[in-house]
């Protein structure tokens, strides 16, 4: 199941640019816009063989720091979509 969804990420990957089925997280992480998991979350997919740094992230319970390099690794995730 796993290979048929990184198979459809891939062919759906155009460019620099995913499609509308799916959306970056942050540098290492998709995540489905159409699939959710059993607790009714988008499915997420990470990305083997990249270690990025955790992005700074601002959910609704608050801010999730980021690590070192973070900045960086988000302005280089910003210029993908």
């Amino acid at each position: 199941m796993v290979d048929d969804v990184l198979n459809a990420v891939r062919d759906e990957y155009v460019g620099n640019t995913l499609g509308d089925d799916h959306r970056f997280l942050d540098s290492d992480t998709i995540a489905s816009t159409t699939e959710v998991n059993k607790d009714g979350s988008p499915v997420r997919y990470r990305l083997k063989g990249i270690d990025a740094p955790e992005t700074t992230k601002y959910l609704t319970t608050g801010v999730k720091p980021g690590t070192a390099g973070s900045e960086r690794a988000n302005a280089a995730l910003q210029s993908l979509c």
